[in-house]
């Protein structure tokens, strides 16, 4: 992509009480930080959250923001920003400080272009096992997406990573020759209808599997002892 310059407004903080992060939010600020091997120290910042919200939108993830308003103008990506679990706004961000003219490692997502082959006409499905990768360059050449081409594919084709073609520019980051993505034939009638029964037959085992437990384990009712019944006093035959 061409590099167009991007700016958003920060002011440096030296306030870290929970009391001024409160009145940042209330006045439409976050706390921020910039880091990175050139910034000696940390640097806290506040940046307006719906100013970035629209670069990020409007850039992507990978956007390079100069950072005005500091005593030194600095370019940086954002690295991470913490939301709120339940308004999803902007809580805080981090950003790390970049050389427009050193190479750095960042992820950028595919775009799949066409419909497979095996999926128009066999009525296979299109499998993605992976939906970005590294990539090495300049902070200006920083790719939106890498596209990949699945049209061509057949039923049990796949793409890998080896097989995509970039700019010269870019270097793809990689360890192995992984597949990204691969069509799949349908799954036939018969074998839908049969796993039905074998999965009712399952069931069936369980539950008579479950009656016979509880029938070894039902406690036994014990005997009923009979009971001797009293004899009677002898008469005494004793003679007086």
């Amino acid at each position: 992509m061409a590099y167009e310059k991007v700016t958003l407004q920060s002011k440096e903080r030296d306030n870290f009480s929970k009391s001024h992060t409160r009145f940042l939010r209330r006045e439409g600020f976050i706390p921020a930080i910039l880091y990175g091997k050139h910034v000696k120290n940390n640097i806290a910042l506040a940046v307006a959250p719906k100013e970035l919200s629209k670069i990020l939108q409007k850039k992507g993830e990978n956007a390079i923001i100069t950072m005005e308003g500091l005593k030194e103008e600095r370019s940086a990506l954002v690295k991470d920003i913490q939301r709120h679990p339940v308004t999803d706004k902007y809580l805080h961000a981090d950003f790390l400080e970049i050389n427009l003219a050193e190479k750095i490692e960042v992820q950028v997502p595919f775009e799949f272009e066409g419909t497979p082959q095996g999926v128009r006409e066999k009525g296979g499905t299109l499998q993605v096992a992976l939906r970005e990768i590294t990539v090495k360059c300049l902070p200006g050449d920083i790719p939106d997406h890498i596209k990949v081409d699945v049209s061509a594919l057949d039923l049990h084709d796949s793409v890998h990573i080896e097989e995509i073609k970039v700019d010269p520019k870019i270097e793809l980051v990689f360890d192995a020759n992984l597949t990204i993505a691969s069509v799949v034939p349908p799954v036939k009638e018969e074998e839908a209808v049969a796993a039905a029964p074998a999965a009712g037959e399952e069931v069936k085992a369980t539950e008579e599997a479950k009656g016979a437990v509880e029938s070894k384990t039902e406690p036994k009712q014990p005997k009923e002892k009979a009971t001797a019944k009293p004899e009677g006093k002898k008469a005494d035959t004793k003679k007086v």
